[in-house]
């Protein structure tokens, strides 16, 4: 074949270890100012609080990767993982012409039945079959990744720190003023407070849910045979749909503010506000692999909850008055609230102290 395959397209500078909580956020329960944490993992009571390392936890490979046979797959994804084929290639399928780059993505899956024909008409050798194959397996869009590290990630310690500094300069425990955070910083505050939801590793419930109901339960839970597996993590047919749910959404949110996370934050912008709870290093929240979540409070009504630093908790209210926040000196009886939230709705729990009675915060 007179055809030029080139370098799988890995984009090496771009992390494959995929934190789906940022190590930067983690840190800020670091207990030496490291990359050291301590952590409670529900699923391993008998080893009780642990040291651990922002680095090996609440990651997986190329969770917000794209890839050859992906079901969302955007124009200029397509190109980086087909277009040196459609370029230079005539790929045959069952008698018809792959001729568009949507067409190779979604007949990927079954390869082995590709003719594949250089211009001149003449026919790929197994060992040059292979070697496109492996160009396709290995190459990966990672659109998603570098945005959010560029719009949200990088920003972050700087934004929150900023954040929790003007929020601290009043003095009563209960005040309400409109004008020290700006509108922009509120609707900034709204963004992460969604985003990590959707980031998490489970997910956004609203689009669990949806999904749950709409596919019956013995076709979700279809396993995926090993070698049909886009992602090696997408063990069933829900988690597949689910995980390609969230990355249509995040690049839709991420390259164009649209889709159903800029849905969402637009829904909570026009009937909740904030509300900050505020406490001391001596009483600090704990947080989880889930950083920003809905939960069930003692009033029996849903609340988001998003543990933003150890000494600041952002949480919502219902109110048609989008101007106005409220900020809260929490004392420990309520922060202990809280905490007992996070630790009976995660897993994974992370502090920077060693000598939290985990089990008792759970079974209170």
């Amino acid at each position: 074949m007179n055809i030029v395959i080139p370098k799988a397209n890995t984009h090496s500078d771009v992390a494959k270890e995929q934190h789906l909580v940022p190590r930067t956020y983690m840190r800020q329960w670091s207990y030496n100012n490291t990359d050291s944490i301590y952590i409670f993992n529900k699923k391993q009571k008998e080893k009780a609080v642990q040291p651990a390392n922002v680095n090996s936890i609440n990651y997986i490979v190329g969770f917000h990767d794209i890839k050859a046979g992906d079901i969302f797959v955007p124009d200029e994804a397509l190109e980086e993982l087909f277009g040196f084929i459609s370029r230079q290639c005539k790929v045959i399928y069952e008698g018809r012409e792959l001729d568009s780059l949507r067409k190779l993505n979604d007949k990927f899956w079954d390869y082995d039945k590709w003719e594949i024909f250089d211009l001149d008409g003449v026919k790929a050798t197994r060992k040059e079959r292979n070697e496109i194959r492996r160009v396709i397996l290995q190459s990966r869009y990672t659109f998603i990744e570098t945005e959010w590290c560029y719009q949200y990630e990088d920003n972050w310690i700087q934004f929150i720190e900023q954040i929790e500094r003007k929020v601290r300069s009043g003095n009563l425990k209960v005040l309400i003023k409109p004008q020290v955070l700006s509108n922009d910083e509120l609707i900034k505050l709204m963004e992460y407070i969604l985003i990590y939801d959707f980031r998490n590793i489970k997910g956004n419930a609203w689009i669990n849910h949806i999904i749950d109901e709409i596919f019956p339960e013995e076709l979700a839970e279809t396993e995926i045979w090993d070698k049909d597996r886009v992602h090696k993590f997408n063990k069933t047919i829900g988690d597949e749909l689910k995980h390609e749910v969230r990355i249509k959404s995040f690049y839709e949110f991420l390259y164009k503010k649209s889709g159903k996370i800029k849905l969402m934050i637009d829904n909570y912008l026009d009937t909740m506000g904030i509300r900050v709870c505020l406490t001391t290093k001596d009483a600090p929240f704990i947080t989880s692999e889930t950083p920003s979540m809905v939960i069930k409070n003692i009033d029996g009504l849903y609340e988001h909850i998003f543990v933003a630093t150890p000494t600041m908790l952002i949480t919502t209210y219902k109110t048609n008055n989008l101007q106005r926040y409220m900020v809260c000196n929490l004392k420990r009886k309520y922060v202990n609230r809280y905490n007992k939230y996070i630790a009976r709705n995660s897993e994974i729990l992370i502090t920077n102290k060693a000598d939290i009675d985990f089990e008792k915060i759970i079974s209170k």
